[in-house]
């Protein structure tokens, strides 16, 4: 339960893929659940809903790693689902600020995050399917800050009561501060 000084002491503790946090107000701006039953190809669709990453009044994840208002005593990290690949131009702006985690963690420079494997896969996505679009990165919180990833693997792989729990297998980088 949330504590009292949350003003949601009597709310019961959210579930699910945006409950980050239970004690948190809901994001503001949320998409409608997975449609359950039949999903594409046969499969059926993990419910809940899905928070989207990122929108119009976003800045660009560039300036948010860059903000010097995060500096503190941890790392500045941001993960997320940015569309594209490693190596691609869209994520050059954030290898020029930050750390990619998974590269510096070792994992496989060939993982894939959206398989065209996957029933509900969105294949007409060509520019992402087959490819890790999921990515973790981080810098110093300070200047001289550091940090060690290590441990990069996939994870959400498998299905769970016939369901994979999503389209995106999730990035995991262990990061020692």
């Amino acid at each position: 339960m949330c504590s009292s000084s949350s003003g949601l002491a009597d709310a019961p503790p959210r579930t699910g893929p945006a409950a980050v946090d239970p004690c948190l107000p809901a994001p503001a701006h949320t998409r409608r659940p997975w449609p359950t039953g039949a999903g594409r190809r046969g499969r059926r669709r993990p419910p809940g809903p899905a928070v989207p990453t990122r929108s119009f009044r976003t800045p660009h994840p560039r300036a948010l790693l860059a903000d010097p208002a995060l500096d503190g005593d941890l790392p500045v990290v941001l993960l997320g689902d940015l569309n594209a690949g490693p190596g691609t131009p869209e994520p050059a702006p954030l290898d020029a600020v930050a750390t990619d985690l998974w590269t510096a963690g070792g994992g496989d420079p060939d993982a894939v995050t959206l398989s065209s494997a996957v029933p509900f896969a969105p294949l007409e996505a060509v520019k992402q399917v087959d490819r890790r679009i999921d990515h973790a990165y981080a810098r110093p919180g300070r200047p001289g800050g550091a940090g060690v990833a290590h441990g990069s693997v996939l994870a959400g792989t498998a299905e769970v009561d016939g369901v994979l729990p999503s389209d995106h297998d999730a990035v995991v980088t262990d990061l020692e501060v």
